[in-house]
C-alpha cells in the first residue's frame, strides 16, 4: 500500500494502481465507519479498551493521508459524505478519549482532516446540500473553538507523545514547485524553524552538502541575530552550519549551508 502522499502521481499513472489504491481507500473507510459505532456503543456502556482507541487514531491517521489523494482516486464525494455522515460521533468520541483541557493525538488528527474536507467543500471539489453543509457547521464549530486555545497554548516536551513533525505536504510542495509563499503570523517560526526543517530534510535524504539556503533580512542587524539564535538552536558556534553576511562583514565558512543575509547582499549575490 501507498503510505506517504509524496507517492499519490503513482496512483494516475496506471489504472490497475488507480483501481487497487481506490479500494484500499474503500476498505479503509467501511472499517472506520465499523469502528466508530463500536466506540460509541462502548462508550454508552464502559470505557473502551486502550486498543480500540490506539487502532482509531491509526485509522484518523491513514484517513489522512487519503484525504489528501481522494481526488486523485475520485472518491472525493464518498469520502466527504462518509465523514460527514459520522462527524458526531467522531466528535464525541474524540472530546472522551482525554479530558476536555488536555490536547492529544486523535483531537489533532481529527481536526486536520476536517480540515481537508472543509477545505474540499470550501473549493466546490465537492458540493455538498445546504442541510448537510449545515450540519457539518453545527458539528465542527464548537469543536473548533474548544480546540483552539489547545492548539494555540500547545508546546512541545519530551513526555508529549505530539513531536512537532515537518509537514509532508508542505514539502511535497516545496519539492513540486518553483516559487512556493508559505505565510505565518508573526512569532510562527517562518525565519527560524522553516529553513532549519528545509536543511534537516536536505541532510536525511543525503542531499545537505550540496544544500544552499539563504534567508533574507530587513535589516543588518537583524540579519545577525537571527543567525546566532539558529545556531544557538543548532548547538553550534556561529559561521559553521550557520552563518550570516551583511555589508562589509560576514561570519560564514565552506560548510555554511543556512545563510542569514540583507537583501542588498542577496541581490548583489544573484547579479554576480
Amino acid at each position: 500500500m501507498l503510505t506517504e502522499d509524496d507517492d499519490a502521481p503513482l496512483l494516475t499513472a496506471d489504472d490497475v494502481i488507480k483501481f487497487e489504491a481506490s479500494q484500499c481507500v474503500h476498505r479503509l473507510l467501511s472499517r472506520f465507519v465499523d469502528l466508530v459505532k463500536s466506540l460509541v456503543c462502548d462508550f454508552q456502556e464502559l470505557v473502551p479498551e486502550p486498543r480500540q482507541m490506539e487502532l482509531f487514531l491509526s485509522y484518523l491517521t491513514d484517513l489522512l493521508w487519503a484525504s489528501q489523494i481522494a481526488a486523485k482516486l475520485e472518491i472525493s464525494r464518498e469520502f466527504i459524505h462518509i465523514w460527514v455522515d459520522t462527524s458526531a460521533n467522531i466528535v464525541k468520541i474524540s472530546e472522551q478519549s482525554c479530558p476536555i483541557d488536555e490536547l492529544n493525538g486523535i483531537k489533532v488528527k481529527a481536526l486536520e482532516v476536517t480540515t481537508k474536507v472543509l477545505e474540499a467543500i470550501a473549493y466546490g471539489t465537492v458540493v455538498l446540500p445546504p442541510l448537510e453543509r449545515l450540519q457539518m457547521v453545527m458539528t465542527w464549530l464548537p469543536y473548533i473553538r474548544m480546540m483552539k486555545p489547545l492548539t494555540d497554548s500547545f508546546s512541545s516536551d519530551e513526555d508529549n507523545n505530539l513531536l512537532v513533525k515537518f509537514d509532508c505536504e508542505l514539502w511535497q510542495s516545496l519539492e513540486s514547485s518553483l516559487v512556493l509563499v508559505v505565510s505565518g503570523e508573526t512569532g510562527c517560526g517562518k525565519t527560524t524553524q522553516l529553513p532549519q526543517f528545509i536543511l534537516e530534510e536536505e541532510i536525511s535524504s543525503l542531499r545537505g552538502g550540496n544544500c544552499c539556503i539563504i534567508c533574507t533580512q530587513p535589516r543588518r542587524i537583524s540579519a545577525i541575530s537571527v543567525a546566532a539564535r539558529v545556531s544557538s538552536e543548532r548547538g553550534e558556534k556561529l559561521g559553521e552550519t550557520v552563518g550570516y553576511q551583511i555589508r562589509l562583514e560576514s561570519k560564514r565558512s565552506d560548510e555554511t549551508r543556512l545563510l542569514f543575509c540583507t537583501t542588498g547582499v542577496f541581490l548583489r549575490q544573484l547579479v554576480l
